[in-house]
């Protein structure tokens, strides 16, 4: 078990540090032969073996609302690790928070609906984008590109708030924010 999380973190650390390239017309070039996106959604695909859920749940449903390059490679990545047993979703808007199996939620934007929903949910659900100041706004895990490489922007305290417990070796990784725009001293 300590291999397969070892092997995992290393994967994880690989991405975080491929040098990202200078955009060109079909989008950014992270590494030789890998997109931005599909960086990001290898992220997306390790992140769920350095997060525990509330109550011993896992994450099953990655729900969204539209189908992008980023949701198509989450989707491949998913396909690949058949054992991590996820499944993406795309539904409305006002469906994500309406279902029930919905644990994870792909913010394409966050509104301050999503924020509310999510607060008042019953059902634990972790919230993840790509967009510029996700975390900072309330979301608890954005995917952010650096000029060499993607990136960790975590809402410790909303993720924890919510019965999500990350992993020391996460948390590591990443920049630590809280919703006011404070950074933590535990970047």
């Amino acid at each position: 078990m300590r291999r397969v999380a070892r092997t995992v973190l290393s994967a994880l650390i690989l991405a975080s540090n491929m040098l990202v390239q200078p955009a060109s017309s079909q989008g950014s070039e992270v590494a030789p032969g890998y997109t931005e996106n599909q960086v990001k959604a290898a992220f997306v695909g390790h992140l769920f073996n350095f997060i525990t859920f509330p109550d011993g749940h896992a994450a099953e449903y990655i729900c969204t609302t539209e189908e992008t390059a980023f949701t198509q490679n989450i989707a491949a990545v998913l396909a690949a690790a058949p054992t991590l047993k996820v499944e993406i979703h795309i539904m409305s808007a006002a469906d994500i928070y309406a279902s029930e199996r919905c644990n994870v939620v792909l913010a394409q934007t966050l509104t301050a609906s999503l924020i509310e929903q999510n607060a008042q949910s019953d059902v634990p659900v972790l919230t993840i984008s790509d967009q510029p100041g996700f975390a900072r706004q309330g979301g608890m895990i954005e995917l952010e590109r650096r000029p060499s490489r993607v990136g960790l922007i975590i809402n410790r305290a909303r993720a924890e708030t919510a019965g999500f417990t990350l992993s020391s070796k996460l948390l590591r990784l990443a920049t630590i924010v809280s919703t006011a725009g404070g950074e933590s001293d535990e970047s």
